[in-house]
């Protein structure tokens, strides 16, 4: 792996400069200054969201390491039910466990699937506000994310096809970001343990003599800190180390608005085809319909599609 720059950072663009330099291009940037305002800055303290969301169930991912999901351990990652006070005891707690917990985006979701609306973590949506790159209805997704201090995002991209923005509203990361133009060992998601969307590269501790070509994969890093908003475009792997004593992000998810096509995208575009395909009779091309489009087809298509994945692998070296 060669980090060969850093994610450019530029104060407060305009909609039309993020749009012509980043979002359309499918870019990262970074861009800071743009949340000061922001109510959530000042007021999201553990005291303040234990008091806010309270006694809420909440489903957090557990590893019986930092690394989330850890897809290299002899212990499989799963999911822990708990109150989300109890979270946010072990987040300010000194337990050598509080990183092997991760509350992500994914489990909670202020908004879903445009409209849907959480009602208790929805109490928080006067604390923040949207950014002006986009248009509210375009924002499918708005996820809450709280973890401590040396949890690890295993390396993959947003399986959903969105370009995704990221405010770190407390706490610092550091982001590992790699061009879906890339090969990145992926999962098949067919027969192999780690869903498709997250590489077989343990990012931590990579094993270059199974992954080869991994030594000459290229990336770009970025360092983000509490305003700093960062733009990861549709498809991109990305891998983020927990650095702040606690971390708490707003990102917000919307479709791009036109198809980039890239040996990542390509790869999730022709399971989601040929699934759908085989499944339902019928193909689509939305990227934000591929995540369980392969889920409940019989042992022999999974293993025809994952056959004609291994040719089509070849052939373009995905």
């Amino acid at each position: 792996m060669i980090i060969e720059g850093c994610v450019p950072r530029l104060e407060s663009p305009t909609r039309a400069q993020f749009t012509e330099r980043f979002m359309n291009p499918q870019t990262p940037v970074i861009i800071s200054g743009a949340t000061k305002h922001w109510k959530a800055h000042s007021a999201w303290t553990l005291d303040y969201l234990r008091l806010k969301i309270g006694r809420k169930q909440i489903r957090v991912k557990e590893s019986a390491t930092h690394l989330h999901p850890d897809l290299f351990s002899n212990i499989p990652s799963r999911y822990r039910e708990s109150e989300f006070s109890e979270y946010i005891d072990l987040v300010a707690s000194n337990s050598p466990e509080r990183n092997k917990r991760y509350l992500s985006g994914d489990e909670i979701r202020i908004l879903s699937d445009y409209t849907n609306v959480d009602p208790t973590f929805g109490l928080l949506r006067d604390d923040f506000e949207t950014p002006g790159y986009f248009d509210r209805e375009q924002i499918k997704t708005i996820g809450f994310w709280l973890s401590a201090q040396g949890v690890v995002a295993s390396l993959h991209y947003d399986g959903d096809g969105c370009h995704n923005l990221n405010v770190q509203v407390k706490g610092k990361k550091r982001v590992l970001l790699f061009s879906p133009s890339q090969v990145l060992y992926p999962f098949s998601g067919l027969t192999s343990v780690g869903p498709q969307n997250f590489s077989q590269v343990n990012i931590v501790n990579p094993d270059e003599g199974r992954f080869p070509g991994f030594r000459s994969v290229r990336c770009l890093e970025a360092v983000i800190e509490e305003g700093d908003m960062l733009f990861i475009p549709s498809y991109w792997y990305h891998s983020v180390f927990h650095l702040g004593d606690f971390n708490i992000n707003v990102n917000f998810w919307w479709p791009p608005d036109h198809f980039q096509l890239t040996k990542t995208s390509f790869r999730a575009t022709f399971l989601g085809l040929l699934g759908s395909a085989l499944a339902e009779g019928r193909p689509f091309a939305n990227p934000s319909e591929i995540k369980d489009a392969i889920q409940n087809l019989s042992p022999d298509t999974k293993r025809l599609l994952q056959k004609m994945e291994i040719l089509i692998s070849q052939q373009y070296r995905i």
